[in-house]
């Protein structure tokens, strides 16, 4: 059954069907990523998607309804907003998916309005984009929420990062200085030093965090080029060496072939390729330099 709204519409959604030019769209019933977006929403973050902060009190009121009890014409605007933030375009990660967003695009997904805004702090990149504002905390997990929602089933928060597989080749000190360097309280340090389908849910947060900080986000053509997009915190939480920038690790040093002068040793490079190729998913090294 579908319902049609006349209507000038600039983007169209996955279920949507022009029939004379912009004038008249045939909307179906239900278009199902955009009711998972919406109903992952609260009231407020509703209103700000639609209207931002200029909604009237009869919008407001239409707006702050789960999907399937909107009425007809604020269905068809959510379902418009949905395809705009790119939710019929079938990506299977929360990443690729927003760094696939303009600012405008990311305030309308996390529901913080419907403009440009750079201040906003949804207005900034997943982490491991390599972009320099990234994504609070509290924005990532809400970002996360969303995304997840939008996306549907299979979908995942990081490209080909193998996080729990990462996770489980450190030791146990390892795995505490990862998420805390030397800064970790008892708690703190007997939450993480267990295999990850036993931490408990903020401590695995943490994890997948620390998994799309170091790039697990990414796909690479080898272990070698992965590490080289790393800085020095970067590579020292990958191995499990600590949280901060300490030149004097000898994880903060580079991968054989990429030219510098301070070169990771046989001992730190084995296990570089071991968290390497279990975070990366692979089961060889690749070629790095790559040819060419």
């Amino acid at each position: 059954m579908t319902r049609k709204i006349s209507l000038c519409v600039a983007a169209a959604a996955a279920a949507v069907l022009v029939l004379s030019g912009c004038s008249r769209i045939v909307f179906s019933s239900e278009v199902a990523y955009a009711a998972r977006w919406w109903n992952s929403l609260n009231g407020d973050q509703m209103v700000a998607a639609l209207y931002g902060d200029s909604a009237t009190g009869g919008q407001e009121v239409d707006a702050r309804r789960m999907y399937a009890d909107l009425d007809d014409v604020t269905k068809a605007k959510v379902d418009q907003a949905a395809a705009k933030i790119n939710g019929h375009r079938g990506y299977r990660t929360v990443g690729t998916w927003w760094e696939s967003l303009n600012c405008q695009e990311m305030n309308i997904a996390a529901g913080y309005g419907n403009q440009h805004d750079p201040m906003s702090p949804y207005c900034a990149h997943y982490p491991g984009s390599g972009h320099m504002k990234i994504l609070g905390m509290d924005e990532l997990m809400h970002v996360n929420k969303v995304g997840l929602a939008l996306l549907g089933e299979g979908a995942t928060r990081t490209l080909r990062a193998n996080v729990e597989a990462w996770w489980n080749s450190l030791n146990g000190p390892q795995m505490v200085a990862a998420l805390y360097g030397d800064m970790a309280t008892m708690a703190q340090s007997d939450a993480a030093m267990k295999m990850y389908m036993h931490l408990d849910s903020a401590t695995q947060m943490k994890v997948r965090m620390a998994a799309d900080a170091i790039n697990g986000y990414y796909s690479y053509s080898s272990v070698g080029e992965w590490w080289e997009s790393l800085n020095c915190t970067l590579m020292r939480i990958a191995a499990g060496d600590g949280n901060t920038h300490d030149p004097m690790s000898p994880y903060c040093a580079h991968y054989p072939g990429s030219g510098h002068m301070k070169i990771l040793d046989d001992d730190a490079l084995y296990h570089v390729n071991m968290v390497g190729m279990e975070l990366l998913g692979r089961d060889d090294l690749g070629m790095y330099p790559s040819e060419g």
